[in-house]
């Protein structure tokens, strides 16, 4: 629980707090301007709250930067705390003098106080909790016909969702709901991806219609062609008739590069085979024949074309050796491709045009049977997100219903404590969109404060929630004999519940004895203000 707030611009500079009912009074002329709202939010700031900041903006200019000093006690430990205003995002652990030991964030802090407070709630945050019951004028959760609501526009589905994990309803339907949600984005996944040409697009039914015959059509093709090619000749995938189709093509250049190179390898062998010189008894005979021609430039041109061929010798023997290779290499691939034609038997016996048209007949049959796919697959994703919808929503539905009756009994319950079962009591009504709270014929100012408070009650009775914050804005309403009621149920109440009220003479007797006797502080004009002055007078 929280044991105190301490504040060197505090005119009482420590305010201590007790468990049950703490009651901030004002004096008996209701003076206004004298820091009992703004106490308030200083309690909600020391429970993580941030509009003691954003909204107190007239403190903050009067009084300047100021720390706040406070202490929580959780089975007989006490921990201390201090928050700055100009700072509100870092609390600061303390020891008991308030001097800084240790700086954390805002949410690990929240954190601390959800688990110190043994709110075991997986799906809600401590603040998103607490704020919807801490009512201090200024925020925005005053509004008396919308109860749940924490911000002026939040969404019904958020209200009363937050509702159902405060009350502990919420678990069961967020396994509902988190199948729900991934059906939903798994098939608009799948719709986007159709968007984006990545899948066949959904068809309309005369398009369904059309494509199924077109199967069929192409079926009976594929058929017949098989039937004329030795009945399970193309009984093949259509990957395997096209890597035929392919390895055929590759085999025919293969054999032309090893054709090639073979007549190259036979070009050098000749000219290899041509390199015997002149002998000498030729160029005897060529004299006696011929007496004019010249032997000796003969023979010099044979000694020239000699030493020609021993420098191009080399080269050649290179040339044969790399034609060589590259004729082995053509070879060998030629006996792949043949061999791996081999492996698909007997489809390979069958004629490349054959196969080129099966493969253009299966890769059409392929393609619609995939549009068929995708577009059953559609269906089928379009179906599970609707049942998985329906079934959220009907989950949804029945812990919706458990939880309007239970909540329902127990503000029955309190309202007759209150009016002694004389008066009707507020009821909630849930629809898929909206909610409402109300008194049958009865709709009166005083009347709305008072369900809102009752509803707070309850809320504080049957969950975990650990501390409510009402301000004198909403009890002011009240009538006195009913506002006596509301004081009895505070003081009752085992944990804590922070008030602000003045006029404490105007009310019954029992009730100045009741605030009289939980006061924490008691504030008035002329120097006994929170902060011992007021900026509103002139």
């Amino acid at each position: 629980m929280l044991c105190e707030i301490c504040c060197d611009e505090f005119h009482q500079k420590r305010i201590t707090f007790h468990q049950g009912l703490n009651v901030i009074l004002g004096d008996n002329q209701g003076t206004n301007s004298i820091g009992k709202s703004t106490l308030l939010m200083i309690i909600d700031f020391v429970f993580g709250g941030t509009d003691y900041v954003t909204k107190s903006r007239d403190v903050h200019k009067n009084v300047g930067p100021h720390q706040i000093n406070f202490c929580f006690e959780f089975n007989g430990e006490k921990f201390f705390f201090c928050r700055k205003d100009e700072d509100s995002d870092r609390i600061y652990e303390c020891d008991e003098k308030y001097d800084v030991k240790n700086e954390i964030s805002l949410s690990k802090y929240t954190e601390w106080l959800k688990e110190k407070y043994s709110i075991n709630l997986e799906h809600i945050t401590f603040r998103d909790m607490v704020s919807r019951f801490f009512r201090v004028y200024g925020k925005e959760n005053l509004n008396e016909k919308r109860p749940l609501d924490v911000v002026s526009k939040e969404s019904s589905h958020d209200a009363v969702n937050s509702l159902l994990k405060i009350m502990n309803f919420f678990d069961d339907i967020k396994k509902f709901e988190d199948t729900y949600k991934q059906k939903r984005d798994r098939f608009a996944l799948f719709k986007k991806a159709q968007n984006y040409d990545f899948l066949p697009k959904k068809m309309n039914k005369r398009d369904l219609e059309n494509m199924r015959k077109e199967i069929n059509r192409l079926k009976i093709e594929k058929e017949n062609l098989e039937k004329q090619t030795a009945g399970n000749a193309l009984d093949l995938e259509t990957e395997k008739i096209e890597s035929i189709v392919l390895m055929r093509k590759d085999l025919s250049i293969a054999k032309r590069q090893k054709t090639r190179y073979e007549s190259q390898l036979n070009s050098l062998r000749d000219v290899s085979n041509n390199e015997e010189s002149i002998r000498q008894y030729d160029l005897i005979a060529l004299k006696k024949y011929f007496p004019e021609a010249n032997i000796r430039d003969i023979a010099e041109i044979q000694n020239f074309h000699k030493k020609l061929n021993t420098v191009l010798s080399e080269e050649i023997k290179d040339e044969k050796s790399r034609l060589e290779q590259l004729y082995l290499s053509a070879q060998s691939r030629v006996s792949e491709i043949t061999n791996a034609i081999n492996e698909l038997e007997p489809a390979s016996n069958v004629s490349t045009i054959v196969l080129k048209k099966y493969a253009i007949l299966q890769n059409e049959y392929s393609e619609l049977e995939r549009k068929l796919a995708a577009n059953d697959k559609y269906s089928m994703l379009d179906n599970e997100k609707k049942t998985a919808e329906t079934n959220y929503q009907c989950e949804k539905s029945k812990k919706i219903a458990e939880m309007t009756i239970s909540l329902n009994n127990k503000i029955n319950e309190i309202n007759n404590k209150i009016y002694d079962g004389n008066k009707k009591p507020p009821i909630f009504t849930f629809t898929e969109s909206n909610y409402e709270f109300s008194t049958s014929d009865d709709t009166g100012t005083g009347t709305s404060f008072k369900n809102m408070i009752i509803f707070d009650l309850s809320i504080l009775n049957m969950t975990v929630l650990p501390a409510l914050i009402h301000d004198s804005y909403l009890l002011k309403q009240i009538a006195d004999m009913p506002i006596q009621k509301l004081l009895q149920l505070y003081k009752q109440s085992s944990k804590q519940i922070f008030i602000a009220l003045d006029k404490a003479s105007s009310y019954t007797e029992e009730s100045q004895k009741i605030l009289n006797t939980q006061k924490v502080i008691e504030m008035s004009n002329g120097g006994n203000e929170l902060f011992g002055r007021s900026w509103s007078d002139k």
